[in-house]
């Protein structure tokens, strides 16, 4: 009988207090969320003076000089989600505004070089147009220390991107050659989606309280443009400074 007491009272004794677990902190949480303010280096639009012959019978010849405004500042949304100790997965989609004007002039005919007059026929073209871009890149991200580690750590990251244009707008104000004049307001030429490839690099700073702010720099290569007409171009190569504030 004393036996069988004890034995019951030992197995509603606790486990010895070696035997308890103890969770492992984790500094970088499994999901987080926040917003990003990005400026690019250049405006999206290149700025530059192009000629292009468009036909030599008869001859065609176009001269148009593309000036950009602003550097296209975006913002957006961050989101983050931990694969491994090491690896995320990150959503950065991104809104910014792309405006430029360009004066394009149409020469037809042939100069004759012996004369000091221009004998070509010209038509003045004054154009402005702008836009609502979305980028949207989709990148891995690698840092430099594992989620378990306590303090800041950088990381470097890759993956694809993808531009929408929206709201494409344009207003142009024509001379023709007769001195008359003539408005039209149709869209210039567009590509609705351009994709590319982004690389980059950053840091994440944390708080105690959970809260980061990541600032980077993002290298992105655009396999196809969204704007190519003559009057105004998109740049392939996109580099560009971003922060993020990260909960």
């Amino acid at each position: 009988m004393t036996a069988a007491a004890a034995a019951a009272a030992g197995q509603d004794q606790p486990p010895p207090s070696g035997a308890d677990y103890i969770e492992e902190p984790v500094y970088v949480r499994r999901f987080s969320i926040g917003v990003t303010l990005s400026v690019p280096v250049q405006n999206q639009i290149a700025g530059e003076k192009v000629t292009q012959l468009v036909s030599t019978a008869p001859r065609l010849e176009v001269v148009s000089d593309n000036k950009p405004k602003g550097r296209s500042t975006g913002y957006g949304l961050m989101a983050q989600v931990v694969l491994t100790p090491r690896f995320a997965l990150v959503a950065n989609p991104l809104i910014r505004k792309m405006q430029y004007n360009s004066f394009t002039v149409l020469y037809e005919g042939v100069d004759n070089p012996n004369t000091p007059v221009d004998e070509r026929r010209g038509t003045n073209i004054e154009e402005d147009s702008r836009a609502r871009l979305i980028d949207v890149p989709v990148l891995v991200r690698f840092f430099g220390k594992d989620r378990y580690e306590e303090g800041h750590r950088w990381f470097a990251q890759l993956g694809p991107n993808v531009q929408l244009a929206r709201k494409v707008k344009s207003s142009r104000e024509t001379l023709h050659p007769n001195q008359t004049k003539s408005f039209d307001d149709s869209p210039v030429s567009y590509r609705k989606r351009a994709l590319g490839g982004t690389a980059g690099f950053g840091a994440r700073f944390m708080d105690e309280f959970g809260i980061s702010v990541v600032p980077e720099v993002r290298y992105t290569r655009w396999f196809s443009t969204t704007f190519g007409s003559v009057s105004g171009r998109s740049r392939r190569n996109q580099i560009e400074f971003l922060v993020s504030l990260a909960f």
